[in-house]
């Protein structure tokens, strides 16, 4: 605030004044770049003429040039001060305008929201290893029971395919294999009755059934769960999504305001005179008046 005070030039005015000051010192600065201490006179070889084309400075201009050197110190420096203030007001400017966010709550010790992170969601694998050693040895001895159950039982699999074949031999029994003289014949005799191998069938398939219900349900289980867990943490991260948009927003309000303000503030500033320019400030503004 060194260049500024409540009363004074703006910036505008400022500039125009240095202006004013440029051109008038550029007068005297031509004067005292010609001093000369000596008249030069030009004679042609033959003449007794003699015309003078330079004329020396006299004691009285010599006397002046002390005064005519402080009045060009002090009106650069009068430029010099206002060129300067006129920076100043322009970097504090650029320096409002610059401003991030990130700067203002640094600046007034605001804790700046931090952007929501989404949190993983629980795989199956992770909430299978949250499960006790006795759950997850049933969830295996179930799968392993299915597994070899259904491989026995399951069409095109050994029971159905010998199930099969008992129907189609009690149908018929009796079955010829190659001609003539190699001809063999083929006598199927069954060992069990249809019915206790259809009973055994069932039977199977009833422990088979059994056994996949049970491990569907631990796996509808552990599927609810990584569902559940997914949506939790879906809302738990919209909910923070929600909470650092407000935040943001009425720190995002606070800090335009303040640049608002502080441009104003800045562009309200004037630019004041030191006591020891105050002559050759008034000198320069007086410039042509009457």
């Amino acid at each position: 605030m060194t260049f500024f005070g409540t009363d004074g030039l703006t910036s505008t005015s400022a500039n125009h004044v240095a202006n004013l000051a440029k051109e008038y010192v550029r007068s005297l600065n031509k004067e005292l770049e010609k001093v000369r201490f000596t008249d030069v006179f030009v004679t042609i070889i033959g003449s007794e003429n003699k015309e003078k084309i330079n004329k020396g400075w006299n004691f009285e201009k010599v006397l002046d040039i002390e005064n005519n050197l402080c009045i060009v110190a002090d009106v650069n420096s009068l430029i010099a001060w206002l060129r300067e203030a006129i920076k100043e007001r322009d970097v504090k400017t650029k320096k409002i305008n610059e401003m991030t966010l990130g700067d203002y709550c640094v600046q007034f010790n605001y804790d700046i929201p931090e952007v929501p992170v989404r949190q993983a969601k629980i795989t199956r694998e992770e909430y299978i290893s949250t499960l006790s050693v006795k759950e997850r040895n049933k969830m295996l001895a179930l799968g392993a029971k299915a597994a070899v159950f259904g491989k026995f039982i399951h069409e095109d699999c050994s029971f159905s395919v010998a199930r099969e074949e008992l129907v189609n031999r009690l149908l018929a029994d009796t079955e010829l294999k190659d001609s003539g003289r190699d001809t063999m014949i083929y006598k199927y005799v069954p060992t069990v009755s249809q019915e206790e191998v259809d009973n055994c069938y069932f039977q199977l398939q009833s422990i088979y059934r059994k056994a996949q219900a049970e491990l569907n349900g631990y796996n509808h289980k552990i599927d609810e769960a990584v569902r559940q867990d997914a949506v939790q943490k879906q809302s738990e991260y919209n909910v923070a999504c929600a909470e650092y948009t407000a935040k943001n927003a009425e720190l995002e309000k606070k800090f335009e305001a303040y640049k608002v303000a502080e441009l104003n503030r800045i562009a309200g500033l004037k630019i004041v005179i030191p006591n020891d320019l105050q002559s050759i400030y008034n000198t320069i503004v007086n410039l042509g008046k009457k």
